[in-house]
């Protein structure tokens, strides 16, 4: 009975602070009595108390409220976000303040069925709400070895979620709000079912499935490989993350990514060749100190002599990391430290080095550093920065031409486009843009498949960017323009199943079967099972009993792709249609 109450109180976000133990079945252990070694040892998840108890009055102030306030018109670059963090594609870009005051309505609704509820945001650590909260959680011992990559923020509404996946062991700090996590070694999750109705289905399963409600101030321990999957519980949910074990073959390099100085120093003052060390990735403890933003940390391994142009398997020396990640204290310090002389005409040493990297993180802050430091803005850094309104206000102010195609083979709007930045491609626009250019055929795009089209118009329809192809058509994009293949952005947009995309090309009359690839956009839609897509070009009158090359009609199609909805409707649209032609004929 008890447990039935709970599950009740934690779907409708309602649950006080019960008896924490009740709603986790993972071994749970105090912080300060287990080592990195002995986590990983345990081959089990576990849940970690007291682990955040040092920091707590840092981390709890980050609210809704604080975030809005300090960070809230930050941007959300599509590479600042992990892989799979938001579900569907994006209509328009999007601010933290636009995410926190639910102002995303293109993530469609996942499950309706179940009460939809959308994926969660994890961003990525060159974020600056990463940035800003990490640096407010003070990193227990137990922990500082996995932390090769963070901190990485994450946050989510009332049943966000994330669908099951597995990585390196990890580790997750709930700040606020509660996450419900479920846990197992294999591939035992079901990415079919809403991880939020999983909770129900795991307590009567026989699977090895560990459950477990973390709430503010726990961190949860993932080992190595096991899949997860996660269910935010509250209207506000945020927490940190780490992932991967730091190279335990380099000495000092949990203390260089930590800001151990003190530790850091008996370890040189043991062995002197530490400060050179690097592991079979070459990756050196200068690289980890300005991956990491410790600023005190770089100037002590500079002033022990530590190479600054020493470069890891990569090739990427402790500049381009620093510039990553705009931590630009640490650029000063490297770019005015005393350079290898066998290595002093590398090109990697210089600001020019750096300033692609800094565009391409959207740094403008380093960017105007750089530039006082005579480094050249290249044209083609409008396309690295295409995701970052900031970065392209500051190169469209120096007059860099945003129709030039040196460096990346095609212009700039192709980038903005293919990202979904729609205050980028209304600046572009507004500086003369070309939106009828073409992409061409020599060069591919690393992200997007040459079924995309060559203009600007296919790929916000492939890509399901509304607003975007919206501001497009109000420049003058050809509304019907084709592709090698003779596709046109409304055939695009329909086999990829961008329903509200078709009627705004409908409505500046772009041809509603529009053949391509054996037959039209009805014969694809109906090929892929888009039902609301094919009710979408009947209705701007696309022609039912069109057949395509094999001479099937969209209903034949249907039918031989067993997508019974769509016989129904294209069953009854014909047998209407051939009683009106019979009484007509009759008449």
């Amino acid at each position: 009975m008890q447990n039935s109450i709970i599950s009740v109180l934690l779907y409708c976000g309602l649950a006080s602070e019960y008896e924490k133990a009740s709603d986790c079945d993972v071994r749970r252990i105090e912080s300060s009595k287990i080592s990195a070694e002995e986590l990983k040892g345990l081959g089990q998840p576990v849940l970690l108390t007291g682990a955040l108890d040092a920091s707590e009055k840092a981390w709890r102030q980050w609210t809704a409220s604080k975030i809005s306030a300090e960070l809230g018109n930050a941007r959300i670059a599509a590479k600042q976000l992990h892989p799979g963090s938001v579900a569907g594609k994006r209509f328009r870009d999007l601010s933290l303040a636009d995410v926190l005051e639910g102002r995303d309505p293109a993530v469609a609704k996942a499950y309706p069925e179940s009460g939809g509820g959308v994926s969660a945001y994890f961003f990525q650590p060159n974020h600056p709400l990463s940035q800003a909260v990490g640096k407010d959680v003070e990193i227990p011992p137990a922990l500082r070895a996995i932390t090769a990559f963070g901190p990485s923020a994450s946050y989510g509404q009332v049943r966000s979620y994330t669908h099951a996946h597995r990585h390196e062991e990890a580790w997750h700090a709930q700040l606020s709000g509660r996450k419900q996590w479920l846990l197992a070694p294999h591939d035992e999750l079901s990415p079919l079912i809403h991880p939020c109705d999983l909770v129900e289905k795991v307590k009567h399963s026989e699977k090895a499935i560990k459950q477990c409600a973390v709430h503010p101030s726990e961190v949860l321990y993932v080992p190595f490989n096991w899949s997860h999957a996660l269910c935010n519980l509250d209207a506000f949910t945020l927490g940190v993350a780490y992932i991967g074990r730091l190279d335990d073959s380099v000495p000092g390099m949990v203390e260089a990514v930590n800001g151990d100085i003190t530790m850091l120093r008996e370890l040189v003052r043991q062995d002197s060749a530490t400060i050179r060390s690097q592991g079979s990735d070459g990756f050196a403890l200068l690289h980890a100190a300005a991956q990491s933003g410790q600023e005190d940390v770089a100037r002590y391994l500079l002033s022990a002599k530590a190479d600054p142009t020493a470069v890891d398997a990569g090739g990427n020396e402790a500049l381009q990391y620093a510039c990553d990640r705009g931590h630009l204290g640490i650029v000063q310090l490297l770019d005015q430290a005393p350079k290898n002389a066998r290595r002093r005409a590398s090109a990697l040493s210089t600001p020019s080095a750096c300033i692609g990297h800094a565009a391409n993180a959207g740094h403008t802050e380093l960017l105007d550093y750089l530039v006082e430091r005579r480094a050249e803005l290249q044209p083609h850094f409008l396309h690295l920065g295409a995701k970052h309104i900031a970065v392209a206000d500051y190169l469209l102010e120096r007059r860099v031409d945003p129709n030039n195609v040196r460096g990346m083979g095609y212009p700039a709007l192709f980038e903005a486009v293919f990202h979904g930045a729609t205050e980028v491609v209304e600046r572009l626009i507004a500086a003369r843009a070309d939106t009828n250019a073409v992409f061409p055929d020599r060069v591919t795009h690393h992200e997007l498949p040459v079924s995309a089209g060559d203009r600007m118009l296919h790929w916000a329809a492939h890509c399901g960017h509304g607003v975007v192809l919206e501001l497009l058509l109000g420049a003058r994009s050809e509304v019907d323009a084709r592709d090698r293949h003779n596709a046109s952005a409304l055939f695009i947009a329909s086999v990829q199943g961008w329903t509200p995309l078709l009627s705004e090309l409908a409505i500046h009359r772009a041809d509603v079967s529009p053949r391509s690839q054996g037959g039209d956009a009805l014969h694809h839609a109906s090929r892929r099972g888009h039902l609301s897509v094919v009710e979408s070009l009947l209705s701007w009158r696309a022609e039912l009993a069109a057949t395509d090359d094999k001479g099937h009609t969209a209903l034949t199609i249907a039918e031989n792709q067993g997508h019974q909805q769509l016989v129904q409707l294209l069953g009854g649209l014909s047998a209407a249609s051939a009683k009106h032609r019979r009484v007509a004929h009759e008449l």
